[in-house]
């Protein structure tokens, strides 16, 4: 969605997220689902701050960005501006960037490789940040998942 800068962009943000919020209600409508249960990642890259200073004024509190400098750049100073703020990752992480995104973010949704588990998991290890129940419970897994890979390492070399 594009926002042109014309001195409208409070008034189409809160537009475009109204509408999206009543085409998730509708959806849950005709799949069954009960509306509360869904939760709306508003992802954010590319957008400037001052766009998704509105989208937090209209009360959206979750939201997904795709890269760890990009978020770095703006969402700092939002989470101080705006209580409730909820940061996923959404986009690849590089290794060398684990601790940066631990710190940052509040949901890391994209582990594609087992280094990058092992990576955000010594972060978390290392880590004195009180984290949400949710991000530990991902974080378990995380551990999980590279025990199993472990295991399974260790079993293909004794088949050796």
């Amino acid at each position: 969605m594009n926002f042109p800068q014309d001195g409208n962009e409070a008034a189409k943000v809160r537009s475009a997220l109204s509408s999206v919020k009543q085409r998730i209600a509708q959806a849950a409508v005709d799949f069954g689902r009960a509306v509360d249960g869904i939760e709306l990642v508003a992802v954010s890259k590319t957008f400037p701050a001052d766009i998704v200073r509105h989208a937090l004024a209209a009360g959206q509190r979750v939201f997904g960005e795709n890269r760890v400098q990009e978020a770095h750049a703006k969402w700092p100073a939002l989470k101080n501006e705006f209580s409730g703020v909820e940061l996923h990752l959404v986009g690849p992480l590089q290794s060398n960037k684990c601790r940066e995104a631990m710190a940052l973010f509040d949901v890391i949704e994209t582990v594609d490789r087992l280094k990058i588990a092992e990576e955000i998991a010594k972060e978390h290890a290392a880590s004195e940040k009180t984290i949400s129940e949710q991000y530990k419970r991902q974080v378990g897994m995380l551990q999980t998942l590279v025990e199993l890979g472990d295991k399974q390492l260790s079993s293909a070399k004794e088949q050796l």
